[in-house]
């Protein structure tokens, strides 16, 4: 919640997954999120557990972007293999490759 609550300060709108809505193939484009952000810092599999489920869909793998920031390198290298089209930055740059999307 912090580090949502620090995105949303920085004027990015947020949803948390438990508030979260976009995510079926039947929802409007209009609904979809700009991006699901996913902290490694803390707990990176579970990390890739929810980013598994959002890329499940073969529809979910074009039309929603998920962006991963900072972790342990292992944790990073680990994700990376599994989720090779992602985004990968730190959280002092989270902002550039969002507005970079």
């Amino acid at each position: 919640m912090e580090l949502a609550r620090a995105l949303r300060e920085q004027g990015w709108p947020v949803q948390t997954m438990a508030e979260a809505t976009g995510f079926k193939l039947h929802s409007p484009e209009s609904e979809r999120p700009h991006a699901v952000v996913i902290s490694l810092r803390r707990l990176p599999s579970h990390g890739r557990e929810t980013a598994g489920a959002i890329w499940y869909p073969a529809w979910a793998r074009q039309a929603i972007r998920i962006v991963f920031f900072d972790g342990k390198p292992e944790a990073v290298q680990m994700t990376r293999q599994r989720f090779p089209t992602a985004a990968y930055t730190t959280w002092d740059q989270l902002n550039a490759v969002l507005e970079a999307l």
